[in-house]
């Protein structure tokens, strides 16, 4: 329970619009869900009566799509996997407090994230300064665009036309970036191949997505690939510019 109440309160201070509903109990919580509209499901894996897994089994069979995220210090591989099959997305304890904000806020479509909780960028130029990015975009433009942002805030950028060249060049690279960010639909691979493949070796690099699809099922879709985040082209470039910084100073939290 005090677990429980702390997280409450430092989601709802961190993130002013959003309020938490709490249950100490698989059985609490199916109770509540069934009671109530929520736009999103954190849950603990260990719980008395029953355990988050099956809980979440549970809520599948009438909660719709509702995005359920485990909330989890499990290792063992047979909780992971039936983690993965059941879950749409996982926090593993512990947890630097952006990456959980943002977490929670990527599978709130449509909510504004501001991610005032970083603070001032001006704190980070050191942390990020040199991190290697690769950018992939077939349109020339939204390349040239997109890198000019990011070398502004110093990232050292390396560029890839499609999704073919962009995993070629990140096999070469052996593991030298920090971060990939990638468009959707190109030539060749799509983003989301792409992400899939990285995924085979490595669920750490954070990738992101660019797209023009904003919709919530396209979202899902990005997020189920693989994909670590997402940027809608049109949005603010201040936008991509917090979500890029998220990542890349998530182990200085």
């Amino acid at each position: 329970e005090t677990n429980l109440v702390a997280n409450k309160i430092k989601i709802e201070q961190a993130l002013s619009f959003i309020i938490c509903d709490t249950a100490l109990s698989g059985k609490e919580a199916i109770r509540l869900i069934k009671s109530n509209e929520y736009h999103l499901i954190l849950m603990d894996i260990q719980m008395l009566e029953m355990n988050g897994i099956e809980t979440a089994k549970e809520i599948r069979l009438f909660g719709g799509d509702i995005p359920i995220i485990a909330y989890t210090s499990l290792e063992h591989e047979s909780a992971l996997l039936a983690i993965k099959t059941t879950f749409s997305d996982c926090i593993k304890k512990p947890v630097a407090d952006n990456i959980l904000y943002r977490t929670i806020t990527k599978w709130m479509i449509g909510i504004k994230d501001d991610f005032s909780y970083l603070g001032s960028n001006v704190e980070y130029k050191n942390i990020i300064k040199d991190k290697r990015v690769m950018l992939a975009d077939d349109q020339a433009m939204n390349r040239l665009m997109v890198k000019r942002s990011l070398e502004a805030i110093g990232l050292k950028v390396t560029e890839s036309k499609d999704g073919k060249e962009l995993l070629e060049i990140y096999n070469a690279a052996q593991g030298s970036f920090d971060m990939i960010i990638t468009d959707i639909n190109m030539p060749t691979l799509n983003g989301d191949i792409v992400a899939e493949e990285i995924r085979k070796t490595n669920n750490d690099i954070p990738i992101i997505a660019l797209s023009g699809d904003g919709k919530k099922e396209d979202i899902y879709h990005f997020l189920a690939c693989g994909i670590t985040d997402y940027f809608i082209k049109g949005e603010s470039p201040d936008l991509l510019i917090n979500i890029v910084i998220n990542y890349l100073v998530k182990d200085s939290f």
